[in-house]
């Protein structure tokens, strides 16, 4: 069985690198949304004693509005995770009441929202289009890697060898899943672009 390892090391080398670079940048994306989160909640306290000093007089109206507009974006990064200008956030918030959107489409859709002749539209770059196609065939290559060494440790005969074989299997399934997931994203722009023009 170990001999049918070693003459495939090198892949398996890149099968685990290409394993933990994915399970790397999901989980600094989970600690940087994190971060920004208790950033935001940390300006919605400051607001908050902020305004006890700046009610009562007429002449600090225009500081109110701003602390209004902070207390907005703080709320919509707490609960979005995003920083986005006000006409961004109201267009989003607007999609969202009219049943296009989710609120988890929130992150996805604003990087491709673009203000044009008085009308947003989402706009995919060409780029974006190929790099999702990309990830979908090696999502694919993936797993057609973890079946291959599946079906030649089996070839072996032992058991040990079917054990290892099933979970390296598994494990691309799971990272094929992690890969592929800028193909699913650009599917559900595909999907809200079409509904943004019925």
């Amino acid at each position: 069985m170990f001999k049918l390892l070693e003459s495939h090391e090198i892949y398996a080398a890149i099968f685990l690198f290409l394993f933990l670079i994915s399970v790397s940048i999901k989980v600094c994306g989970q600690l940087i949304g994190f971060y920004r989160r208790n950033f935001a909640l940390k300006w919605l306290h400051l607001v908050g004693d902020l305004r006890k000093f700046s009610g009562g007089i007429e002449s600090r109206q225009e500081i109110n509005r701003l602390l209004d507009s902070l207390e907005e974006a703080s709320i919509f990064k707490v609960i979005c995770g995003l920083d986005i200008s006000p006409a961004f956030r109201s267009e989003l918030i607007r999609l969202h009441n009219t049943g296009l959107i989710r609120i988890s489409d929130f992150k996805l859709i604003s990087p491709y929202l673009f203000f044009k002749d008085g009308v947003f539209l989402i706009k995919i770059k060409f780029i974006y289009r190929l790099m999702a196609w990309f990830t979908l065939l090696f999502g694919v290559a993936i797993i057609f890697y973890g079946g291959v060494v599946m079906v030649v440790l089996h070839q072996s005969g032992s058991l040990l060898a079917d054990a290892v074989g099933a979970f390296i299997l598994i494990v691309s399934i799971f990272l094929a899943y992690g890969v592929s997931q800028d193909f699913r994203n650009y599917k559900r722009l595909v999907l809200i672009k079409k509904k943004m023009k019925i």
